[in-house]
Parts: structure tokens; sequence; C-alpha cells
């Protein structure tokens, strides 16, 4: 029937919307691991598949917004800033991103999904759900208000990040640089540290992720937020 099957015509535009969709799924799911996890070396390694695969079907299902999803990475970052001794369990990126997402829709979209949604989405009960978000928010203050010169700030940054990136890679894949010089990258070796020092609550929690041993914050190891 029109206006309710999809139409031959609209499919081209479809399958441009899902491989976006994909590729930004990738970029979330990196971008959460490298905050997240503080041994995984975020120039030459890059989120497990089945994290990818996950962001993918969450963004696609819900189809919040990438400011959202640019929020959501935003808590996380702000969350391990704040501790930064929380060490996480293999694999519990997937719930530390579903809480993020949970928050960053409740506080920046009009239309808010229910917790059903998300439970359904993400495979996690209703219950727990609650309590991660609980959890999260103490663990960063309840400091879910990102100001304008943050957010863009927060954006400038990982598209710095991205392009260094991508350069160290290529300069991998030419053999422009030799094994043994390999390095660590962190921001604050950049120019953009140097020209803005206001992003220095952007950049610490990169040193601490390359260079800092965590341990558990809570001792409990079932706690939703690292088990």
């Amino acid at each position: 029937m029109p206006g309710t099957d999809l139409q031959e015509s609209d499919l081209p535009n479809k399958f441009d919307h899902d491989r976006a969709v994909s590729q930004f799924a990738i970029f979330a799911a990196d971008i959460a691991t490298f905050t997240w996890y503080p041994q995984v070396d975020p120039m030459t390694s890059s989120a497990s598949t089945t994290f990818k695969n996950y962001c993918r079907n969450m963004l696609l299902t819900t189809k919040v917004s990438s400011s959202v999803i640019i929020l959501a990475l935003k808590y996380i970052q702000r969350l391990k800033f704040l501790n930064t001794e929380l060490h996480g369990q293999p694999g519990s990126e997937i719930r530390i991103f579903t809480v993020a997402l949970v928050l960053a829709n409740k506080y920046l979209d009009d239309k808010v999904l229910n917790k059903r949604m998300w439970s359904r989405v993400s495979g996690i009960e209703i219950k727990e759900l609650n309590r991660m978000e609980l959890e999260f928010l103490a663990s960063i203050e309840y400091r879910l208000m990102v100001t304008k010169d943050d957010y863009f700030n927060w954006l400038k940054f990982l598209e710095h990040f991205i392009t260094t990136r991508n350069q160290y890679r290529n300069k991998l894949n030419e053999h422009l640089i030799p094994p043994e010089e390999m390095v660590d990258w962190s921001p604050e070796q950049t120019d953009m540290h140097e020209a803005n020092p206001a992003l220095q609550e952007f950049i610490e929690p990169c040193q601490v992720r390359l260079n800092h041993k965590t341990k558990l914050l809570h001792t409990d190891n079932t706690h939703p937020l690292i088990c």
C-alpha cells in the first residue's frame, strides 16, 4: 500500500542510510572501547566485532541522532575522567555504551525512548537498566549537562583523533614508521593541545588510558557497570 510499504525507489536511499549508520557505529564502538579500556592501544586496535555489530543494531533500531551518540561518548569519557581507577571487565563496554545512550537520549531528545524499548534492543532487563543508570549517574556526579563549548571541543577532539589515527595507520601500511619507533600516541603531543589549553579535560583521560595502571573502583565484581 502507498505510504506504508518500502518502495523500490527508496532502496538506494535506505542502503546509503544503513551504510552511513554502520560506519558511524564502527566509529562509536571504537571511541567507546578506547575510552573505557586502558589496555587497548587506540592507534593500532579497534573494537570487537561483537561490539560493532551491537552498536550497529542499536543505532539502526533506536534511530537516535548523531548528537545523542556523540553526547553518549562524552558521558563515557566523563565517567573515566572522574573515576580513573574504574576498570571494566571484557564485554562491559556494551553495558556502558547502552546506559550512556539512555542518558543522552533523555537529556537531549524531545522524544525519549522508554525502558521497554531499550531492554528489547539491548537484551538487558529493565530492572538492571535502572540499576545501571543510577550507578552511572552517581559515578559522573549527576553531571549530565554539557555546554555548547564543551560539546564542540569534544567534537574537535574526536575529529583530531580520527585524523591522527588514520595518518598513523597509513604510515604503518606504507612502512614509513619502523617498528622500533612505534610509540603510543596521546593528544598532549599535538598542536591542538598547544593551541587550546581548554581541552585539558579531554586530553587527561587519554593519558590515563595509555599510562595508568587501573584497579576496580568497586569491590563487588558483579556490579552492573563492571561485570
